[in-house]
This record gives structure tokens, sequence and C-alpha cells, in this order.
């Protein structure tokens, strides 16, 4: 049970990391764009 527990934990983690950076990558390339224009 704890492993499995675990494991959730881990996968939701990682879904909520790879989340955070896509908007940062997003938030950093659209203020990128805006200084190159």
């Amino acid at each position: 049970m704890k492993i499995s527990r675990v494991r959730k934990f881990k996968k939701l983690f990682y879904a909520a990391s790879s989340k955070v950076l896509k908007t940062k990558s997003k938030k950093k390339s659209g203020t990128f764009n805006t200084t190159l224009e």
C-alpha cells in the first residue's frame, strides 16, 4: 500500500512540476518575444 501511494504521489508531483515548467517557459518566451519586437 505504501509503495503504491508513493508512486501515485510521485506521478502527481511530476505532473504538477511539468505544468509549472510549461507555464514558466511560456511566460519566458512571451516576454522574450515582446522584447524582440
